[in-house]
């Protein structure tokens, strides 16, 4: 008996869906939009976390999601119920309880013929920590500036050098 061209060209489609999902370095979630479930995950996502993907797939939000972010997730799922796009920061813990910070993109979908959400999670802790580096060293800029503009208004307030290089040596003992 012959195929229909239309199933065949759909086994083909969901198989090309089907190995964009798993080739992603991207992790992808499918959620269930209602219960906050956990339907399907790909692969990237399970060796994000340090799990084999059938290990994972068991798993729900609240055991990979950090406690102080559980209150983004319900965030993530009530903007993608109400249709509109999700994007936050948040940490996850790893199958070994260690922590790592990822950004979160989130929409709906239709799956499996219901509405459920899609979330792509990316490993960002690298750049979240570059980025607290550069704050920290510009907190550091700012303090060293701020002293040296104390120093240059005390020099120019007196002309008595004991009492300039006094501030001056205060000013640099509490900098260093």
């Amino acid at each position: 008996q012959a195929v229909e061209p239309w199933t065949r060209e759909l086994a083909e489609r969901e198989s090309q869906y089907r190995s964009v999902f798993e080739a992603t370095s991207d992790g992808l979630f499918i959620n269930n939009l209602e219960t906050g479930r956990l339907m399907e995950v790909n692969e990237a996502a399970a060796r994000m976390h340090g799990y084999t993907l059938e290990e994972f797939r068991q798993l729900q939000p609240s055991q990979f999601i950090h406690p102080d972010y559980y209150r983004t997730f319900e965030e993530y799922l009530d903007t993608v119920r109400r249709g509109e796009e999700y994007r936050a920061h948040a940490v996850d813990i790893r199958k070994d309880g260690s922590q790592f910070h990822v950004e979160v993109l989130g929409t709906s979908f239709t799956y499996a013929g219901n509405r459920h959400s899609l979330a792509v999670v990316r490993h960002v802790t690298e750049q979240v920590e570059a980025q607290q580096l550069l704050e920290q060293r510009v907190e550091e800029r700012t303090r060293e500036l701020s002293m040296l503009l104390d120093v240059s208004r005390t020099a120019t307030s007196t002309l008595e050098l004991d009492s300039v290089l006094n501030v001056i040596l205060d000013r640099l003992r509490l900098l260093f």
